[in-house]
């Protein structure tokens, strides 16, 4: 009896809600996203035990994101959204998993609630430097890349963006932006999106987030707090962003400590150009070394359909006994927005890493060879948006 009453409750509940919601539409979904496509040629330090041994100077490369979204209203003023978002990769996902972010959201007042997988506030809200052609091929977090790291304890990639890879399920809050002022806050119980490999995805019959078992290196409960500021002073557009996470290891060991990361960018816009700066932190966590600070400056000029731009990073990475491995590069590019949506670009890049650390090879242990090395190239390539 008392079973057959909770239902008959949870229907009336039901009726309810969907009496208050029936005035507003139902979601519907749109299509949009990119499709990014490019050439490159590169010259490389390619000799024996050096990264671009034995790999080839030009190649052919694409990335493309489909997203499905939309969102309603209903009659008290509450919006909810969907977005769906599925990364067309050149290569499947070697772990076999999908490449697939979605996340449902709330907005009321001015708060908005997302609850899914996607970057956390701390990445969302960040603001980088100015990218000379676009994102594809600019230096903050590329999508495509001239320089294999070999050994190089940087991985030849740089990012200013905090917990750039923190995608598993979380809970994000922002407030409403006062003044040119917001804030976000997200919570993630694990930084784990696929069903094979991970702690508990509450695919076991679990309920709850209780483990079926700790990783060492894993990290979880990982908390992110972004806030940004966006304004205009005499004709000058600012825009103003910090960023911080932390998350907890699964298993307490002296070689691993907490995770901690923090950023800090700034864009200024005046007259066509954009001058910006960012720079990340991160201990890795390493307890003792293996800290990376990651910085980046760039300067953007547009008018019209046309742009041109520089970009410099540099990436440094502590190693062991005080040794420190380094990337650095520059960007020279430009694009051309031809219209519906079409746009070209090309462009310019040097690389270059460094490292103190000995690399063996053939039970040599030598400086530099695997771990360093400079690759100059060029790339044009095109972006069709829908």
């Amino acid at each position: 009896m008392r079973k057959l009453l909770y239902c008959s409750t949870a229907l009336v509940a039901v009726a309810a809600w969907a009496g208050t919601a029936a005035a507003a539409d139902p979601i519907s979904l749109g299509v949009s996203g990119y499709w990014v496509q490019n050439w490159n040629y590169q010259d490389a330090d390619d000799g024996p035990d050096e990264p671009a041994e034995g790999r080839r100077d030009h190649a052919f490369k694409h990335w493309g994101v489909v997203t499905l979204g939309g969102k309603t209203a209903l009659d008290n003023g509450l919006e909810v959204g969907l977005n769906f978002e599925e990364m067309v990769t050149q290569l499947p996902d070697e772990s076999g998993g999908r490449n697939f972010d979605t996340y449902g959201f709330f907005e009321f007042g001015g708060f908005r609630v997302e609850a899914g997988a996607r970057q956390g506030a701390q990445a969302s809200m960040h603001y980088q430097s100015p990218t000379p052609s676009n994102f594809g091929w600019g230096l903050e977090s590329p999508i495509f890349t001239m320089v294999d790291g070999g050994s190089n304890a940087t991985g030849g990639y740089s990012t200013t963006y905090v917990g750039s890879g923190n995608r598993g399920p979380k809970l994000t809050v922002f407030t409403p932006r006062f003044s040119g002022f917001q804030l976000g806050v997200s919570y993630t119980p694990e930084n784990c999106k696929q069903a094979t490999g991970c702690d508990d995805l509450g695919f076991a019959g679990t309920i709850g987030g209780e483990p079926l078992e700790n990783e060492a290196a894993d990290v979880e409960q990982i908390w992110g707090v972004g806030a940004n500021m966006v304004q205009t002073l005499n004709e000058v557009n600012v825009a103003v962003s910090g960023g911080y996470l932390r998350g907890s290891q699964e298993v307490e060991a002296a070689a691993r400590d907490d995770l901690t990361e923090w950023s800090a960018g700034v864009n200024l816009g005046y007259m066509g150009f954009t001058a910006g700066a960012a720079y990340k932190h991160s201990n890795n966590a390493d307890p003792a070394d293996g800290d990376t600070n990651n910085w980046s400056l760039g300067l953007r000029y547009a008018t019209g359909p046309w742009a041109i731009g520089i970009q410099y990073i540099n990436d440094s990475t502590e190693t062991a006994a005080n040794a420190e491995d380094t990337y650095e590069a520059f960007e020279v590019g430009g694009a051309w927005d031809a219209g519906a949506g079409i746009q070209f670009v090309a462009g310019f890049q040097h690389h270059s890493l460094e490292s103190d650390t000995p690399f063996v090879a053939d039970g040599d242990a030598t400086i530099g060879e695997g771990n360093q090395g400079d690759v100059d190239g060029v790339f044009v390539g095109s972006v069709i948006f829908f």
